[in-house]
């Protein structure tokens, strides 16, 4: 090989080298567009070496290569696009329209060459669409191996967050059909992302919403707590669902550890009802009634209807009305409950006061 200077080019804007050779050493190529903020430029990605990209002009391969860091595009706010023939748009519209057999093998035929370059995927652009869009095609035919081995290959924490909001989904319809290890292959893998943001976080919240209600209450337990290790707007909320889930859980400390420092939430802040449910809970696994109903009736107070522990906070009061003796109380607020969530779990449950 022989390196030639440093030179500047005016389509990137930026220092790179061109390294010649008498062979190709690419594993693969596929043709982008480099779009900067004024301007763009297609291009040959033939593959990534450390935290370099490496292209190679439009045209005939003479062993040319051009070395661009990674750091340098996110940093002049570039997208990186790739490009498809008309045939894989065409695929995408037949996939849309439920022609999924014929679809598939097209849409895989542009999407396969892809997959070593997803570590790029921190750069916009049109990569995790199409990822997403072959992922649709692979579950509509139930190949549901080669989804999962895709999808531990995308590296969540730095795609946009519609991707972890998309294979959450595909968890749950997973866990659902009781493949359960597709799923913990998907889960483990969106439990090892680190750095996530606010958004991230929030897709999160959602995958451990659908697994608590799930009564899945471990797994939900682990998500939250990875939500609660960041500073931010979810970690109030997240700190009171492992809470939570830790009481359902069995776990003697954990719940009061939480509170504990959750002790001087506010009741105009999200949560308080929360907080005051499980302080509930708590009480009630220790025999004391009468502090449950204070804390339980606090949280009815405060909480709103479209809470989503709200059925459960009524079933609560309604529960230790009845063991206190006010059976006509526990049967308004039983009939509120059946009134206002006829389909909830908790409108068909026995008024008993379940420790766990």
């Amino acid at each position: 090989m022989i390196a030639r200077p440093l030179i500047c080019l005016k389509h990137f804007c930026f220092l790179i080298i061109i390294v010649t050779s008498s062979r190709s050493a690419c594993s693969a190529e596929v043709p982008v567009i480099i779009k900067y903020p004024t301007q763009s430029s297609k291009i040959i990605l033939t593959s990534c070496e450390g935290n370099n990209l490496v292209f190679r002009p439009i045209g005939s391969d003479n062993g040319g290569r051009i070395y661009i860091k990674k750091e340098e595009l996110i940093s002049q706010n570039v997208q990186l696009n790739f490009l498809f023939p008309e045939e894989f748009y065409d695929a995408v519209e037949q996939l849309e329209t439920g022609e999924v057999i014929r679809s598939i093998s097209i849409i895989g035929k542009y999407a396969d060459p892809l997959v070593p370059f997803l570590n790029l995927s921190i750069i916009p652009g049109n990569m995790i669409p199409s990822i997403l869009v072959y992922l649709e095609a692979l579950k509509e035919v139930g190949d549901w191996e080669k989804v999962v081995d895709l999808v531990i290959q995308i590296p969540l924490s730095t795609a946009p967050p519609e991707a972890i909001d998309y294979v959450g989904k595909l968890a749950l319809l997973l866990y659902d059909d009781n493949k359960s290890n597709d799923f913990d292959r998907l889960y483990f893998h969106i439990l090892d992302q680190q750095g996530l943001t606010l958004s991230h976080l929030r897709s999160l919240m959602y995958l451990a919403e659908e697994l608590r209600v799930r009564d899945d209450y471990l797994r939900a337990f682990h998500l939250y707590r990875k939500i609660q290790i960041n500073d931010g707007a979810l970690q109030v909320l997240a700190k009171l669902w492992v809470s939570y889930c830790s009481f359902y859980l069995g776990h003697d400390i954990v719940p009061e550890i939480f509170l504990e420092e959750l002790e001087k939430l506010d009741v105009s802040e999200q949560g308080y009802a929360l907080r005051e449910l499980i302080k509930a809970r708590l009480c009630i696994r220790d025999e004391d009634f009468y502090t449950a109903m204070r804390f339980a009736a606090k949280g009815r107070i405060h909480a709103k209807a479209t809470d989503v522990y709200y059925p459960e906070l009524l079933h609560v009061v309604a529960s230790l009305y009845n063991e206190l003796g006010y059976t006509k109380a526990s049967q308004l607020i039983l009939s509120e409950l059946r009134l206002l969530f006829p389909e909830n779990r908790w409108s068909n449950r026995d008024l008993n006061i379940p420790s766990n």
